[in-house]
């Protein structure tokens, strides 16, 4: 079997900046459902709830804030009543 020879060489910031940032362009927005109300969001604009699961920053407050007008609904178990 014939031994594999690894090669490193340094690329400069602007080329790997560059390179980065076309891959962010070009790779497709990825959503998750809000665990509280089962709307898409945006994995890299979600935030997570005490069990890490991705939901709204809205839904999350307002399900912290006014715990009694929350009832099980959904695949949460959580629906604003108001």
């Amino acid at each position: 079997m014939k031994k594999l020879k690894t090669h490193f060489e340094q690329v400069p910031i602007a080329v790997a900046m560059k390179v980065a940032r076309e891959e962010a362009l070009s790779s497709p927005t990825r959503y998750a459902s809000c665990a509280i109300c089962d709307a898409p969001v945006e994995l890299e604009r979600c935030k997570t709830d005490e069990t890490g699961r991705a939901v709204h920053a809205n839904c999350y407050v307002a399900k912290v804030t006014h715990p009694d007008t929350w009832r099980g609904r959904g695949k949460s178990g959580t629906v604003p009543l108001l």
